[in-house]
């Protein structure tokens, strides 16, 4: 179900939660463990612009995240896709994306990604 709110890997149970500005620290560590080079207030301003969702494991650590933009009524982008390196052969990435088109299926959609992560998307 895509818009189921938890998925177990393994041993681990991940919960998703909207994103707000209280999290910005579990989000700019989960972006630094990746090797992206957000800031912390770079995640303040995608959250200014846009609304998200993590996901954490069982002790609080932001394992996954995925945002969207709505660009008014009929239009969204979406971007800050991330997954833990741990987690990313077991389908947490699109369980994310899963997540996010539940919540603004109806909007068409442009994509913010990768080259690397092109796969996942047109999937």
């Amino acid at each position: 179900m895509p818009g189921n709110p938890t998925k177990t890997v393994e041993t681990y149970a991940l919960v998703t939660h909207p994103m707000t500005q209280d999290d910005i620290a579990k989000l700019h560590e989960l972006s630094v463990g990746v090797g992206w080079v957000h800031r912390a207030e770079d995640w303040e301003l995608m959250l200014s612009l846009g609304q998200g969702i993590f996901a954490t494991d069982e002790i609080g650590r932001a394992v996954a995240s995925a945002m969207y933009f709505p660009m008014g009524e009929d239009l969204a982008t979406i971007g800050m896709v991330i997954t833990a390196p741990r987690f990313q052969e077991y389908g947490t990435a699109s369980w994310m994306m899963g997540q996010i088109l539940a919540k603004d299926g109806e909007r068409d959609l442009i994509l913010n990604a990768t080259q690397v992560a092109y796969r996942l998307y047109y999937s």
